[in-house]
């Protein structure tokens, strides 16, 4: 369908100021976090701005991110940026967690970044189907069938020594929090499509000009325009489900060593029972944020990345409780060590023929038992060329 609007042209007049800035020069080198991730900007390559209509997605919600790294799963979650990984972590529930920082799914800090804490990364479910069950039997759902959200979260930075530090603690003025989203019924704007013409040559009122939207569709000149003017056009609007989000919890900034000493765990669980029937429907979603400040930007090395949180094991499913705790979950902790006594990886010129002093003759692998009951648990090594061919 096509809909002919009438646009109001207008001359945009921009002004540019100049200041000057005065350059500090510092006596000593100092320690910052990194101001991008590589392993987001080796990926922006391959990543592409789309606007689509999710597909909910069933009960039961489990990600554990043990699976995948880098961006999360498009199969659970509909944005990118979350950094999927195992190093920003201390003692996971499982191997592979979510981590909100201060940079966006290019791996760069956000913009809007400052002294105070200001929103950063979001990490959005696909709508899910809350008022339905699937399986074993198909039927509604409803308030008595006991639904409970839940999840892991870890402030960054490590714990213990300097050396040993994971990344940057959120500070006290920083936080985590989780919305829940439910759709109302109505229709909003999502996002205006527009485009823009430079004008060249004089226009008086009455001339004609193609639209950059349409090809061979003429517009009537209102106003004169003169050579540099910019024309914007309305192309078109996409209209998506008005969404309202509430805050159901929350947390302030914290270091690890805080968490520990006031739970004696790396990691806390959270449990949120849903009790409020206007969640109940087929587009619920939820999402994890946290605000983020860059601290004093009068000092050197101020922005990097900092304001780290982790988040694991999140579940969403009926028939639980408050005290549903525990999982049926054997799950490694840490990703697989390197087969070599001293390095992660070295040139082969320099492996060859030293074989037998290189490599380790014992590996190591940390398992989590999430149950109270002991299981019997047994692992196989394999080791595959680039190819994929089995070598071992």
């Amino acid at each position: 369908m096509k809909i002919r609007i009438d646009i109001n042209m207008k001359k945009i007049i921009f002004s540019l100021l100049f200041i000057s800035f005065l350059a500090f020069s510092w006596g000593q080198e100092v320690i910052s976090g990194l101001n991008v991730n590589p392993q987001l900007i080796k990926n922006r390559l391959t990543e592409k701005a789309s606007f689509s209509e999710h597909e909910p997605v069933h009960l039961p919600f489990i990600d554990d991110f043990s699976n995948y790294d880098v961006y999360p799963s498009e199969k659970l979650w509909i944005d990118k940026n979350a950094f999927i990984n195992n190093t920003y972590c201390v003692n996971p529930p499982t191997v592979g967690v979510a981590t909100l920082d201060a940079l966006n799914q290019f791996g760069e800090i956000y913009s809007t970044m400052q002294a105070t804490a200001t929103p950063a990364d979001t990490l959005t479910s696909r709508p899910i189907r809350l008022d339905t069950l699937f399986t074993p039997n198909y039927r509604p759902i409803n308030i008595e069938d006991s639904i409970y959200f839940s999840f892991f979260f870890q402030p960054g930075g490590g714990m213990g020594e300097p050396w040993a530090l994971l990344g940057d603690k959120p500070e006290s003025n920083d936080s985590l929090l989780l919305e829940f989203g439910y759709k109302t019924g109505e229709w909003v704007i999502g996002e205006i499509i527009e485009e823009f013409i430079i004008i060249e040559d004089f226009l008086e009122v009455g001339d004609l000009i193609e639209s950059p939207c349409e090809p061979d569709t003429y517009i009537t000149i209102e106003e004169n325009l003169f050579p540099e003017d910019t024309l914007w056009f309305v192309c078109d609007t996409i209209m998506i489900p008005e969404m309202v989000w509430e805050m159901v919890w929350h947390t302030k900034g914290m270091s690890l060593q805080e968490l520990y000493d006031e739970t004696g765990q790396y990691f806390k669980q959270v449990l949120i029972p849903i009790t409020d029937e206007k969640y109940l429907n087929a587009g619920f979603q939820f999402r994890f944020r946290n605000y983020a400040s860059m601290g004093n930007n009068s000092l050197p090395g101020w922005l990097g990345n900092i304001d780290q949180w982790n988040i694991d094991y999140v579940v969403l499913d009926i028939n639980r409780s408050e005290a549903d705790t525990l999982y049926k979950d054997v799950a490694f902790v840490n990703s697989a060590p390197t087969i070599l006594k001293k390095y992660q990886q070295m040139p082969w010129n320099q492996f060859k023929g030293f074989q037998t002093e290189e490599l380790t003759d014992t590996l190591r692998m940390k398992l989590t038992n999430l149950d109270d009951i002991t299981k019997n648990t047994s692992f196989n090594y394999y080791v595959y060329e680039d190819n994929g061919n089995l070598v071992y």
